[in-house]
């Protein structure tokens, strides 16, 4: 009975001590360290010149980018004859210029305010962007833009000066257009090429999308001076006679034009082939590059577009126009002031 009375004792002295070290029980468990914190994730980076490169290069393969432009004569019919309501005029003209007369229903759109947000807002993706500048070459740098952002887009021919011959409204050289007179500076039939191994500028805005990437690097080129920064051909011509290398000169003309003269030293890339990386490994980053065309609109579209890249760019004013007087090195008809036929404006905001 004793020896039994022990045993129980001695049974329940260990379930005690059993119990005593299990969880939750006697002393509290030491808890399990807390996972570590994880990093916040980043953003997802692009490559801003590739998405440039991209969506540029969508617009010029479309056949929309091969009728960009219209003429006033055509203009005129289109709005106030048969009342075609497609087309929402910007007129990117000064906002003294705009007031002093502009043509009826377009809304002013200052050229150094096209990426401003509030300045988009206004733009209707329902219709066609119609650009009116003074002559045509800021117009295609806007076209150009606009078609990035995936608006249709396209331009007056001569712009405001192929409208109207008040020069009140012209805002260019005092008010003066260009005559149409060629300056018969000398052209050769020499082909010029250029290899692509250059590497391009790189483009870095911290843009989270293209549509950034376009505004970011709109406005960078803008605040460099833009379709601006313009080359006469007179200085063209001084820059070539001296022999200056620190540029490169791009003819924005067919094949068959090129072929048939062109200022000594010019590479032939046309507007439609500007946007693949092989084009544009030709360009030296470090040399001006300066575009000409047949009078200038090729030649706004592609300063607009390279500068957005980070070239130092400038465009050779009225183009090979400017450059000669022969007809067939020029390739197309040229502005004539006095061919231009005065539709009327209206004035004010």
């Amino acid at each position: 009975m004793i020896a039994r009375r022990v045993l129980l004792v001695l049974m329940s002295l260990m379930i005690f001590a059993g119990l005593a070290i299990l969880p939750g029980c006697g002393e509290a468990e030491t808890p399990a360290p807390a996972p570590p914190a994880e990093e916040p994730a980043e953003a997802p980076s692009i490559d801003e010149a590739a998405e440039l490169i991209e969506v540029t290069n969508e617009y010029l393969s479309s056949e929309f980018s091969q009728n960009w432009v219209v003429n006033a004569a055509d203009l005129n019919d289109l709005l106030f004859v048969k009342n075609d309501d497609s087309f929402q005029l910007i007129d990117v003209r000064s906002p003294e210029h705009y007031a002093a007369g502009h043509i009826e229903g377009a809304i002013n759109i200052p050229y150094e305010t096209i990426v401003d947000e509030d300045q988009l807002a206004k733009l209707n993706p329902d219709k066609t962007q119609l650009v009116v500048d003074y002559d045509g070459s800021k117009a295609t740098g806007v076209v150009c833009v606009y078609s990035q952002l995936g608006y249709e887009a396209m331009f007056l021919r001569f712009g405001i000066s192929g409208w109207t011959t008040d020069p009140a409204l012209y805002g260019i050289d005092g008010g003066k257009v260009w005559d149409g007179v060629g300056a018969d500076y000398p052209v050769t039939t020499e082909g010029f090429t250029a290899e692509p191994t250059f590497d391009l500028p790189t483009l870095d805005t911290g843009a989270a999308d293209v549509r950034e990437v376009v505004i970011n690097a709109t406005k960078a080129f803008l605040a460099r001076g833009g379709n601006t920064n313009l080359i006469t051909a007179t200085e063209l011509n001084g820059w070539i006679e001296a022999g200056a290398d620190d540029f490169m000169l791009i003819t924005a003309v067919s094949p068959e034009h090129y072929a048939l003269g062109h200022p000594e030293g010019a590479i032939n890339i046309g507007r439609a082939k500007l946007a693949t990386e092989g084009v544009l490994k030709q360009f030296d980053p470090d040399k001006k590059i300066v575009v000409t065309c047949y009078q200038g609109h090729n030649s706004g579209f592609m300063q607009m577009f390279l500068g957005q890249l980070g070239y130092d760019v400038y465009a050779q004013r009225f183009g090979l126009g400017a450059w000669t007087n022969n007809a067939e090195v020029r390739g197309v008809p040229m502005y004539d002031p006095a061919k231009v036929q005065n539709f009327p404006v209206v004035t004010g905001q």
